[in-house]
């Protein structure tokens, strides 16, 4: 699980975000930013796309994700399945 302003670098931002719970900053090999919630015991949140860096793309084409926040409560929660 990742921990609070953890980055990995990663080919598919589905498989790294499966048990995962919180807010995630996604960052796209073209430099989308885009935003997404995971919840315990439901699948990934629809992405926002909250903006566009070109100065963060990537020719490896992977992509960033950083946790931003965590889920109010989501410590007691049980394992999260996003």
């Amino acid at each position: 699980m990742l921990k609070l302003n953890e980055v990995v670098l990663v080919e598919s931002p589905s498989t790294a975000l499966q048990n995962e719970s919180g807010v995630f900053e996604l960052v796209s090999p073209m430099g989308d930013i885009l935003l997404v919630t995971c919840e315990p015991g439901l699948k990934i949140g629809i992405p926002e796309r909250v903006s566009f860096d070109p100065g963060r793309t990537r020719s490896d084409h992977r992509w960033e994700i950083k946790k931003i926040a965590e889920l109010p409560g989501s410590a007691q929660a049980g394992p999260p399945a996003c």
